[in-house]
């Protein structure tokens, strides 16, 4: 009768840690951070955007969808020629051209001519995982002038 109450004693413990070892580390919504935005005879820009996972767990990447709101007005959207696997806990910079609109030029204007220090600025978009999930991604901040270097914002 010992016997099988240690038996069972053991069993259930045995079970215990083999549930709590097994779980693979959850998926985070990635990040993006505007790394620059360079403007070009006011009629172009480039931006770097760092992706970063924050997951202890890679990420395979299928598409990257993104808006940048600059003080009210809006880039084309942006889509980053990225697919691959974002480490985990790692990062990825992705760079992207375009035309810029005269109503964005008109906004960072003064940013670059030194009349205003800040214009907000927001990211938002979609990173698509190839287990068919997307991951909404958003962030909010503030830009300024790069000193020393005209139309470049940081």
């Amino acid at each position: 009768m010992i016997r099988t109450y240690g038996l069972l004693l053991l069993t259930g413990l045995m079970s215990s840690l083999a549930a709590c070892g097994s779980r693979a580390p959850k998926l985070e919504p990635p990040r993006v951070k505007l790394v620059s935005l360079v403007v070009e005879d006011q009629r172009r820009f480039d931006v770097d955007l760092r992706l970063s996972n924050p997951a202890a767990r890679s990420m395979t990447v299928d598409r990257v969808r993104l808006e940048l709101t600059i003080d009210g007005e809006t880039l084309p959207p942006l889509a980053p020629e990225f697919t691959g696997v974002l480490p985990a806990l790692g990062e990825e910079l992705l760079s992207v051209s375009g035309r810029l609109p005269a109503s964005v030029a008109g906004r960072l204007a003064p940013l670059a001519e030194g009349r205003r220090s800040q214009l907000p600025l927001e990211i938002s978009g979609e990173v698509q995982h190839s287990g068919g999930m997307s991951f909404d991604v958003e962030q909010n901040g503030w830009r300024s002038a790069t000193p020393g270097r005209p139309w470049q914002f940081r």
